[in-house]
Protein backbone atom coordinates (compact mmCIF):
# COMPACT_ATOMS: atom_id res chain seq x y z
CA UNK A 1 0.00 0.00 0.00
CA UNK A 2 1.08 3.71 -0.95
CA UNK A 3 0.18 6.88 -0.19
CA UNK A 4 0.16 10.27 -0.88
CA UNK A 5 0.72 13.24 1.05
CA UNK A 6 -1.88 15.85 1.27
CA UNK A 7 0.02 18.43 0.61
CA UNK A 8 2.34 16.82 -1.72
CA UNK A 9 2.71 18.34 -5.29
CA UNK A 10 4.75 15.47 -6.68
CA UNK A 11 3.07 12.67 -8.36
CA UNK A 12 5.28 10.32 -6.88
CA UNK A 13 4.24 7.92 -4.45
CA UNK A 14 5.15 8.13 -0.66
CA UNK A 15 5.87 4.56 0.55
CA UNK A 16 4.05 3.55 3.23
CA UNK A 17 5.52 2.69 6.70
CA UNK A 18 2.33 0.82 8.24
CA UNK A 19 3.09 -2.66 9.36
CA UNK A 20 1.07 -4.49 7.34
CA UNK A 21 3.84 -4.50 4.66
CA UNK A 22 6.22 -6.03 7.48
CA UNK A 23 6.92 -9.72 7.35
CA UNK A 24 7.51 -12.02 10.27
CA UNK A 25 11.37 -12.94 10.43
CA UNK A 26 13.30 -13.86 13.41
CA UNK A 27 16.90 -12.48 12.77
CA UNK A 28 19.30 -11.45 15.78
CA UNK A 29 21.31 -8.08 15.41
CA UNK A 30 22.45 -5.40 17.55
CA UNK A 31 21.62 -2.04 18.03
CA UNK A 32 23.38 0.94 19.03
CA UNK A 33 23.35 4.32 19.75
CA UNK A 34 27.06 5.01 20.05
CA UNK A 35 26.25 4.86 23.85
CA UNK A 36 24.61 1.54 24.42
CA UNK A 37 24.88 -1.32 21.90
CA UNK A 38 22.69 -4.50 22.86
CA UNK A 39 21.93 -7.54 21.24
CA UNK A 40 18.06 -7.33 19.70
CA UNK A 41 16.00 -9.72 18.01
CA UNK A 42 14.34 -8.44 14.57
CA UNK A 43 10.83 -9.75 14.92
CA UNK A 44 9.58 -8.37 11.43
CA UNK A 45 11.17 -6.12 8.83
CA UNK A 46 9.85 -4.15 5.67
CA UNK A 47 12.25 -2.28 3.49
CA UNK A 48 11.79 0.73 5.45
CA UNK A 49 11.53 -0.49 8.91
CA UNK A 50 11.27 -3.09 11.50
CA UNK A 51 10.35 -4.13 14.62
CA UNK A 52 13.04 -5.05 17.74
CA UNK A 53 12.93 -6.81 21.02
CA UNK A 54 15.36 -6.25 23.54
CA UNK A 55 15.98 -8.82 26.53
CA UNK A 56 16.02 -7.66 29.90
CA UNK A 57 16.09 -4.02 28.37
CA UNK A 58 12.98 -1.79 29.70
CA UNK A 59 13.53 0.88 27.47
CA UNK A 60 17.18 1.79 25.84
CA UNK A 61 16.46 4.16 23.17
CA UNK A 62 14.25 7.08 23.07
CA UNK A 63 11.76 8.15 20.37
CA UNK A 64 13.50 9.73 17.19
CA UNK A 65 17.01 8.54 18.97
CA UNK A 66 19.31 8.00 15.95
CA UNK A 67 20.85 4.54 15.94
CA UNK A 68 22.26 1.91 13.48
CA UNK A 69 21.30 -1.52 13.81
CA UNK A 70 24.23 -4.36 12.73
CA UNK A 71 21.98 -6.78 10.38
CA UNK A 72 23.29 -9.78 9.23
CA UNK A 73 23.86 -9.81 5.09
CA UNK A 74 23.37 -6.22 5.12
CA UNK A 75 25.86 -4.76 7.48
CA UNK A 76 25.33 -1.50 9.59
CA UNK A 77 21.68 -0.07 8.74
CA UNK A 78 20.92 3.44 10.09
CA UNK A 79 17.33 4.24 11.58
CA UNK A 80 15.34 6.28 14.14
CA UNK A 81 13.73 4.34 16.73
CA UNK A 82 9.60 5.83 15.70
CA UNK A 83 8.32 4.25 18.88
CA UNK A 84 9.39 2.77 21.88
CA UNK A 85 7.81 0.13 24.33
CA UNK A 86 8.95 -2.18 27.42
CA UNK A 87 11.76 -4.21 25.60
CA UNK A 88 10.75 -3.40 21.94
CA UNK A 89 10.91 -0.46 19.54
CA UNK A 90 10.14 0.28 16.32
CA UNK A 91 12.49 1.43 13.70
CA UNK A 92 11.95 3.19 10.40
CA UNK A 93 15.55 2.50 8.25
CA UNK A 94 17.09 5.13 6.99
CA UNK A 95 18.52 4.15 3.69
CA UNK A 96 18.54 4.88 -0.09
CA UNK A 97 16.45 3.97 -2.47
CA UNK A 98 19.36 1.53 -3.88
CA UNK A 99 19.90 -0.36 -0.45
CA UNK A 100 15.65 -0.94 -0.53
CA UNK A 101 16.08 -3.86 -3.07
CA UNK A 102 19.01 -5.50 -0.75
CA UNK A 103 16.91 -5.44 2.69
CA UNK A 104 14.02 -6.94 0.49
CA UNK A 105 16.21 -9.95 -0.44
CA UNK A 106 17.60 -9.97 3.04
CA UNK A 107 13.91 -10.84 4.11
CA UNK A 108 13.01 -12.87 1.55
CA UNK A 109 16.20 -15.05 1.89
CA UNK A 110 14.92 -15.78 5.72
CA UNK A 111 11.17 -16.87 4.42
CA UNK A 112 12.92 -19.00 1.86
CA UNK A 113 15.27 -20.58 4.51
CA UNK A 114 13.37 -20.33 7.94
Amino acid sequence: MQHRSATSTSSQPVPSTDARQRHDVDIIGSVSNGRVSLDCFIKNMSAYGALLQFNGEDRPFAEEERVHIDLPGFGLCYANIKWAAPQTAGVKFRVGKSEKPLLRSIIDDYRRYK
